[in-house]
């Protein structure tokens, strides 16, 4: 089962921009998104809620979620994806 990333804008409406199989490829699509309309990343944050992985870039009123996927760490303190 694919993951859906999806782009929330300031009033709350979600648009659908990728189905990546990694949380990897679902950074490089939010890079991508982000360039193509010269919006400058302050950073990259994960945060699980439960509407999925909220991808922060920095911005107050809008972000990223990536449905169908959660995160955890191991002990290592790497990211573990889950489905």
């Amino acid at each position: 089962m694919l993951m859906e990333l999806y782009f929330k804008n300031y009033l709350g409406n979600l648009k659908k921009i990728s189905e990546p199989d990694t949380i990897g490829e679902a950074e490089r699509c939010v890079r991508k998104y982000c360039k193509e309309r010269s919006y400058r990343i302050k950073k990259l944050e994960l945060k699980q809620e439960d509407g999925g992985l909220v991808i922060d870039v920095g911005n107050h009123t809008e972000s990223f979620i990536l449905k169908d996927c959660c995160i955890a760490h191991d002990r290592s303190d790497k990211y573990i994806l889950c489905k």
